[in-house]
């Protein structure tokens, strides 16, 4: 029987048995159509498609089905006893009061398919023996949110799913659908009336599925609710007739759950755990388990992440994540200690990796390889030990910005401090001045500052010392030499060579001495003490020794040292 093309009829007190339909509908065809029936019997009709004893589609139909037994229909894909294939802008289907025996359908919902619809309701009716690989008494398939929904006093009874997969209502799971929920519903077996086996659960964050929980500080509750459902394996959101308890614990070694491990399996929102503590190790990853306590309901093994510790905190014995207090100072996460700023006058120490360097003192621009992991110290000691003191407030000059606030070694990267540039005349390190002197100061690399230039009188009376101490040394050569008992050809040999090579330099240019054999143990006493520059210059095969002073230096002796100070 079909009533199509805007037809309205109704059907009461009949009996449609035994019929075929090459396609859909095998006893009653109903497309863009209204259609009542009551008081009547669907049997044993087939279809080779869907719908074995009523199929309805199309735009603006309209099914009312009260009384009615709907018996041993069978449909070759999905829907044995019915199946409503409407999307449709307006459909409406009501069934009230109406028997599903012994219907049968080769894939999905044995008595009843219904895919899509305006609005459906089925009340005051009974679904027995019926099979179906999916869904063996009724298959929900992709209703819109916008679908009005109402299952309400329904009896299940000794329905199967060949595939085990819901041997009652299947609902195929569509974005932004709420869960459907049959309402004073009964089933013969243990088995929920809305739900399909075998059953998984998932992590459900934002409606987005994940393995992985991330965004987990130890020892501190999630920063979001951890939400857990069920689903099976057409990903299909199961809900439980009955509140299922659900329990969170650990998996391995080394992660402790605490704070609230078990809750309740809702029927519209699943498990949900809001204060959920999972204390370990700061940055490394642990699994956990979620084990409901219902028959057939598999658990499920997550991973989680725990936050490493942030810098300027330290990893505590209980393994949490503590922020260093003020006065202490840390940069990175790898120790369990903050490093104390007491001993060093020159900064301030705020607390984690915040600091701020006080007036008066500088840091070398090496620092910034502090936080390239090659120094065995920490990077907070490394920076500490570049940081220095200008001893002379006046030594210090102005010239350019130090930037005195950080927070982390990268702070100092690019520091500019009193104008650092290469002199002669201020603090080197490496091979950078990084403290230019002012007026009156010269730069010892040494003590890494700016000391004060000696007096007049001191630089003098050292100019006379090592005078006189050059011409005793000289005397001393020459009278070793005329008493060494050498012959005449060596002594005028060595008279042409000291005239021709070896002169009395002013002192504008430096000094220039001959080292002879009989004199190396005096010469090696004289310069040590007084740690000039040497330039070696062939004299013999094994005479040999010049030393000058850098060009425009007038007190050759001092040059070295002293080389900042204008006199």
């Amino acid at each position: 029987m079909a009533v199509v093309s805007g037809s309205h009829a109704s059907i009461d007190d009949t009996v449609i048995s035994e019929n075929v339909a090459s396609n859909e509908g095998g006893g009653v065809f109903v497309s863009a159509s209204t259609c009542r029936m009551d008081n009547s019997t669907l049997r044993a009709n087939a279809a080779l498609v869907d719908g074995g004893g009523v199929f309805v589609s199309g735009n603006l139909s309209m099914l009312t089905m009260t009384q009615v037994n709907i018996l041993s229909n069978t449909a070759m894909l999905a829907g044995g006893g019915m199946a409503m294939e409407l999307e449709a802008m307006v459909a409406q289907v009501e069934v009230k009061q109406v028997i599903f025996d012994g219907n049968h359908a080769g894939t999905n919902g044995g008595c009843m398919l219904v895919n899509a619809a305006t609005q459906l309701r089925v009340g005051n009716s009974s679904f027995e023996n019926c099979t179906a690989s999916v869904g063996g008494a009724v298959f929900l398939q992709e209703l819109p949110n916008s679908t009005e929904l109402v299952m309400d006093n329904l009896q299940f009874a000794e329905n199967h799913g060949s595939s085990n997969v819901s041997s009652n209502v299947f609902w195929e799971w569509s974005a932004g659908r709420d869960v459907p929920q049959c309402t004073n519903c009964t089933t013969s077996t243990s088995e929920p009336v809305l739900r399909s086996s075998p059953v998984k659960f998932v992590v459900w964050q934002r409606g987005e599925e994940t393995e992985i929980m991330a965004n987990v500080s130890s020892g501190e509750k999630a920063s979001d609710p951890i939400s857990y459902v069920a689903i099976d394996a057409y990903d299909q959101v199961v809900v439980a007739e009955n509140s299922v308890s659900v329990y969170a614990s650990d998996a391995e070694d080394g992660l402790l759950l605490s704070g609230q491990t078990g809750v309740l399996y809702s029927l519209d929102s699943g498990a949900v755990f809001t204060d959920l503590v999972l204390t370990g190790t700061p940055g490394k990853s642990y699994t956990f388990v979620l084990r409901p306590e219902a028959s057939g309901w598999t658990g499920i093994t997550l991973g989680v992440e725990l936050l490493p510790c942030k810098a300027g905190e330290v990893h505590t014995a209980k393994d949490t994540c503590r922020m260093c207090e003020e006065n202490y100072l840390k940069f990175d996460n790898s120790s369990i200690e903050c490093t104390s700023c007491d001993d060093y006058d020159g900064i301030q120490c705020h607390g984690g990796a915040s600091y701020e360097i006080k007036q008066g003192h500088w840091i070398a621009p090496n620092a910034k390889y502090c936080s390239s992991g090659v120094h065995e110290d920490t990077a907070e000691q490394c920076l500490l030990d570049r940081l220095y003191k200008c001893q002379f407030k006046e030594a210090c000059t102005t010239e350019g910005e130090a930037q005195r606030e950080g927070i982390g070694v990268e702070a100092v990267a690019d520091i500019e401090v009193c104008n650092w540039q290469r002199y002669s005349s201020g603090v080197l390190c490496g091979s950078y001045l990084v403290l230019k002197c002012g007026d009156g100061f010269y730069g010892d690399p040494t003590l890494k500052e700016c000391a004060s230039c000696p007096s007049a009188a001191v630089v003098v009376s050292q100019v006379i010392f090592i005078s006189l101490l050059i011409t005793l040394i000289i005397i001393l050569l020459f009278y070793m030499f005329f008493n060494n008992g050498s012959g005449e050809e060596e002594r005028t040999r060595f008279a042409a060579l000291a005239t021709s090579r070896a002169t009395i330099i002013n002192t504008d240019s430096g000094i220039a001495l001959l080292r002879i054999n009989q004199a190396r143990t005096a010469m090696g006493i004289f310069l040590g003490y007084i740690q000039v520059q040497l330039l070696p210059l062939n004299l013999s095969d094994e005479k040999q020794i010049f030393f000058v002073c850098p060009p425009g230096i007038s007190w050759c002796i001092l040059c070295q040292k002293f080389s900042g100070c204008k006199r």
